[in-house]
């Protein structure tokens, strides 16, 4: 009976381990692009996904994140485009297989910008799993919208920004020579940062989590530019 229970246990860790060892890669950075208000902004990345085994692999995508402005939707493609309204689908890997994710920002007239994120899951290994972000904008100059052309302008570069990088921000049209401080928000409207800039160059570092977030640049009480950031990792 004790060489049963042996050869019961031996057959048990063989099989648990060889569905545990299966893979799943994911070939994709945090994914920004941009477009005209109304446009079909769609992330893409060739070959995203990939079953690194000799066995078949069940995946599963969800999409648990949507931070999008009224009148934008969000809808993604595998072997199949789906519905904007389909949050989540499972679908096998072949072995050796590779398969391609494509998301779509379907856009307002509105200029403005969204993040989505994005969950792939090995189903046979739970702790096989990969998180991605998608950005899309549709403001002018690099995702930052001059809201009236009497008021500041202002350029960011690069775009998406990075927290481990110095961002350059230059601001002219400036009809003041009052201070100007810049305040931050995340997508919820919370105030997560506040710097002193001045009319030219200004060299800052933007250390936030990655996301889309909003700024306002406000000179003797008065909001004189508004726009968009995006933060990548």
């Amino acid at each position: 009976m004790k060489n049963f229970y042996l050869l019961a246990s031996l057959i048990f860790v063989f099989y648990f381990g060889k569905s545990f060892s299966q893979n799943l890669l994911v070939s994709m950075p945090d994914t920004f692009n941009h477009g005209v208000p109304g446009a079909d902004v769609e992330c893409f990345s060739g070959d995203t996904l990939f079953n690194n085994t000799s066995g078949s692999l069940t995946i599963d995508v969800v999409r648990v994140q949507n931070v999008t402005t009224a009148g934008w939707t969000t809808a993604f493609c595998l072997n199949v485009c789906y519905l904007p309204s389909k949050d989540s689908v499972r679908f096998t890997l072949s072995p050796n297989q590779h398969q391609n994710f494509i998301l779509h920002f379907y856009t307002s007239t509105t200029p403005d910008s969204g993040t989505c994120v994005f969950k792939f899951k090995n189903v046979s290994n739970p702790s096989n799993v990969f998180y991605q972000r998608y950005y899309a904008a549709t403001q002018t100059g690099y995702a930052v919208h001059d809201l009236n052309a009497n008021l500041a302008n202002v350029s960011i570069y690069p775009m998406p920004v990075s927290a481990k990088e110095p961002v350059t921000m230059n601001v002219s049209n400036v009809k003041t020579a009052s201070a100007i401080k810049m305040e931050i928000y995340n997508m919820l409207g919370c105030q997560v940062s506040s710097k002193n800039v001045v009319e030219g160059a200004n060299f800052l570092n933007i250390d936030l989590p990655a996301g889309i977030y909003s700024y306002s640049l406000i000179s003797s009480g008065l909001v004189i530019n508004s726009g968009k950031i995006a933060v990548r990792e």
